[in-house]
C-alpha cells in the first residue's frame, strides 16, 4: 500500500500550523529590528554605517 494514503489526514494541518507559526516568528524577527535600531544606534554610537550593518547582519 501506500503510505502517503495510510496517514491520517488531521497530519496535514498539524503541518500547515507548525509552517505558519515559524514563519510569523521569522517575520516578526526580522520586522522588529526596526524597533530596537535607533536605541542601539544610540546607546553604541552608531552612524548610518553601523545601521546598515546591524539590519544586513
Amino acid at each position: 500500500m501506500n503510505k502517503i494514503r495510510d496517514r491520517d489526514p488531521g497530519y496535514a494541518w498539524v503541518m500547515v500550523a507548525c509552517v505558519f507559526i515559524l514563519s510569523a516568528l521569522s517575520f516578526g524577527t526580522l520586522a522588529s529590528i526596526s524597533v530596537f535600531l535607533k536605541p542601539l544606534a544610540l546607546e553604541f554610537g552608531f552612524g548610518q554605517e553601523g545601521k546598515l550593518h546591524l539590519v544586513i547582519q
